[in-house]
């Protein structure tokens, strides 16, 4: 996979092989880690299911899962949910690096492995791209704090 943004991986379709599951409609990260831990996907039945990124493979076109059991029923997900934070309760966060605010999250780069590699900030005293290098780190108040 080549980087993507966050709202970019939740337009993709979640598939086996040629078959669509379903659609993620959220993305949920370790903030401390700085990277995705899977997907909240609604399926074709119309169940909320969880994806681990572990048991799938983000490509340009889709989300690839190596089985449709490896998506989890919600009663099943809570070890992710516990490790994990919502992107959407992270967007809209105050963003500081060096002990000054930098903007507002708006949205996230992702590398193919899963790796978040910079925040897309909007406002403050930078706009734009800000590598997520140790100097910036997401935190899990939901804001991102400067190392």
């Amino acid at each position: 996979m080549t980087r993507l943004s966050a709202s970019e991986l939740l337009r993709l379709p979640v598939r086996v092989g040629s078959v669509t599951l379903g659609y993620p409609t959220e993305v949920i990260l370790d903030p401390a880690a700085g990277h995705i831990v899977g997907f909240e996907v609604v399926c074709r039945d119309g169940e909320r299911r969880f994806l681990p990124l572990r048991a799938a493979s983000v490509r340009g076109e889709d989300i690839a899962a190596t089985s449709a059991l490896t998506l989890l029923e919600p009663d099943h997900a809570d070890f992710y949910r516990r490790r994990g934070r919502r992107l959407s309760a992270l967007r809209g966060g105050r963003v500081v690096q060096g002990g000054r605010p930098v903007g507002i999250l708006r949205d996230l780069i992702v590398a193919g492995s899963g790796a978040v590699e910079a925040l897309l900030l909007d406002g403050g005293a930078t706009v734009g791209e800000v590598p997520l290098d140790g100097h910036v780190l997401l935190d899990a108040d939901g804001a991102a704090r400067g190392a």
